[in-house]
């Protein structure tokens, strides 16, 4: 699975500076604990960043680890599972309900 998503910092200390809208990246694996992305970031493990899914809005994660080309995070609150199927294409907006 291969998604594009907009990541933007949340925490103050990070090196990594793109404005309030964020920067693509691809997301490799998703799940409701948190993701795999492909990025080239200026971020350390334990900074608090919001990662905003098409269909499933915006979800706040702490990465967990940042190498060279690849990034990954567990979201704070987790994903409900209905949010993950919007996002993933396989719901509607009625799962909300």
């Amino acid at each position: 699975m291969y998604m594009c998503a907009r990541l933007a910092p949340c925490s103050g200390s990070t090196g990594f500076h793109s404005g309030y809208h964020g920067l693509d990246i691809i997301v490799r694996h998703l799940s409701e604990a948190g993701f795999e992305a492909d990025a080239r970031l200026d971020l350390s493990p334990g900074e608090i960043v919001r990662l905003k899914l098409p269909g499933a809005g915006a979800v706040i994660a702490r990465i967990t680890e940042a190498g060279e080309s690849m990034l990954r995070g567990e979201f704070v609150n987790g994903l409900a599972s209905s949010r993950l199927r919007l996002a993933l294409g396989m719901g509607s907006a009625s799962a909300f309900a």
